[in-house]
């Protein structure tokens, strides 16, 4: 008797990371078509008895230069940072101040 396999199988969706670079929700589109995504350099650890590659995934759209810079500087204004990478004028004020605790 063959045993059967603990894993169902699953269509996979191969997209290019990072999801952020979409117009489109990614994840949301994922679950309504009931699809797992993986990152597509991630292809060959596929298991080929297990994993269907998605033959009619949704379409994606990647967002312009400009709208990527746009979000990225909206997330990092969210989090309390600027875009380069350095910090805010209450973070480093915060740091000094914890400095000069020590």
């Amino acid at each position: 008797m063959a045993k059967k396999s603990k894993h169902r199988a699953k269509r996979v969706w191969l997209v290019d990371h990072p999801l952020f670079q979409y117009k489109e929700d990614v994840k949301e589109l994922a679950e309504q078509n009931r699809l797992r995504i993986v990152d597509t350099k991630h292809k060959n650890g596929l298991n080929p008895r297990i994993d269907i590659i998605a033959e009619d995934p949704p379409k994606l759209t990647k967002k312009s230069k400009k709208q990527l810079a746009t979000d990225e500087s909206e997330a990092a204004a969210e989090a309390g940072q600027t875009t380069s990478g350095e910090l805010t004028e209450q973070q480093a004020a915060e740091q000094e101040a914890a400095q000069a605790a020590e």
